[in-house]
Formats: C-alpha cells, structure tokens, sequence
C-alpha cells in the first residue's frame, strides 16, 4: 500500500514542479510588460530558451506570471556553464537588478 501512495505523490509531484521550458520566438512582451505565449496568449510561467542550430544553450530566462525574474547567459562551448547572469526584480515599488559575472570554469 505504501508503494501506492508514493507513486501517486510522485506522479502528482511531477505536474506540480514542472517548468515549462519554450524558445523565445514563441513567447511576446504585450502592451503592459507582460511576456504571453504566442500560441494562445495566456501569461508565461517558467523558462525560455535561445539556442543556436548548432545546439548551443545562449541564453536561458525565467518568467513567473509574466515577470522576468533571471537570465543566465552562457559561455561558447560545449558545455553548460554560466558566462553571466542578470537578476530582476521589485522591492517596494522600485524595480532593482544585479549582474553576477562568472569566469571561465578551469579544466583539472
């Protein structure tokens, strides 16, 4: 009976934890701000993606009800690290922004 429930939590857990990951050609910033899929215009939550047709990750941006939270820039390479990443956000009505530079991860 246990191994029931926790296949059903872990079923459950799945669609609630889940981001939705899109290109950023399938997604608009409308009149407000607000970014919106372009498919049926509902407010985007999660993640958008640039990438190369070579396959290479650019950049990476999270979006929660529409807002921009990060963007992760990537280094040209074949892996996946972190070149920069720009943080946003509201405090009190002031909107505010932090950039974290990252250096090239070292090979060993």
């Amino acid at each position: 009976m246990k191994k029931i429930y926790y296949l059903i939590f872990c079923f459950f857990s799945v669609f609630l934890f889940s981001q939705e990951r899109l290109y950023e050609n399938e997604v608009y910033e409308d009149e407000n701000g607000i970014v919106r899929k372009e498919s049926n215009n509902e407010i985007f939550s999660g993640y958008t993606e640039k990438v190369r047709r070579n396959g290479h990750l650019v950049r990476e941006s999270k979006y929660d009800k529409g807002v921009l939270k990060f963007v992760n820039i990537y280094f040209n390479g074949k892996g996946k690290a972190i070149s920069n990443k720009y943080i946003y956000g509201y405090y009190d009505g002031v909107f505010l922004s932090k950039e974290i530079k990252y250096g090239l991860p070292k090979n060993n």
